[in-house]
């Protein structure tokens, strides 16, 4: 297993995530021929989930779990890599088998990838990331990552009778909508502002999801 590394990258994209009550990560990075999607879920009740990091390979379409350690809010984000996970990550640069590979620096590479996250990330780009990538990756993250999954088809809003909207209903505005990016992170605002949340019931049920722009002027309103 390696050494630890830090990924402080991962801190003002977690900050920010907080301060806007959106506790999801979801962002893609390039190094040499790899393209590393990494996804983080942690909403309070995101007990699977909250101290993991996703990282999806799309080049070899294999999904990484790493365990965070450390006080997040104290720019910790400790990782340990063990050598089948860098092997992984090998496969997904295409060194494997290449006289380079005898070259490659495991804490460089993480080094390199840790500075080449975003310092920031809109509502808008979480949910092109997700949507676009969500059918490959869904059988890899864990079953709670979004609430009722069966039920993909939104009928309308509901005010919360305790607490706030939850994480885990809101995610699936991200999935199973075609509404604009810009929209749904715009009805979404709306709807945290006016304390509210979604229902959504089952394909079989034969109704049609909400228009989200209908959605979007009542809840607005």
């Amino acid at each position: 297993m390696s050494d630890a590394f830090n990924l402080t990258g991962l801190f003002p994209l977690f900050t920010e995530a907080i301060e806007r009550e959106e506790k999801t990560l979801a962002f893609e990075v390039e190094n040499g021929k790899g393209r590393f999607l990494l996804l983080m879920f942690f909403d309070d009740e995101d007990t699977e989930t909250y101290d993991q990091l996703f990282v999806y390979l799309r080049n070899t379409r294999y999904m990484l779990n790493l365990k965070l350690y450390g006080n997040h809010m104290h720019k910790k984000f400790d990782v340990y890599i063990k050598p089948w996970q860098e092997n992984k990550i090998k496969e997904e640069l295409g060194i494997t088998g290449n006289p380079s590979m005898s070259r490659f620096e495991l804490q460089k590479f993480l080094n390199d990838l840790n500075s080449s996250f975003p310092t920031s990330l809109s509502l808008k780009e979480k949910i092109v990331n997700l949507r676009r990538n969500w059918q490959e990756i869904r059988p890899s993250l864990p079953d709670k990552v979004v609430l009722d999954e069966d039920k993909t088809v939104l009928i309308g809003e509901k005010r919360v009778s305790n607490g706030k909207p939850r994480e885990k209903t809101l995610r699936k505005l991200y999935i199973h909508t075609e509404g604009n990016p810009d929209d749904i992170a715009r009805l979404i605002r709306y709807l945290k502002a006016a304390n509210m949340t979604v229902a959504w019931t089952t394909e079989d049920s034969g109704r049609r999801s909400a228009d989200i722009r209908d959605f979007i002027n009542r809840v607005a309103e």
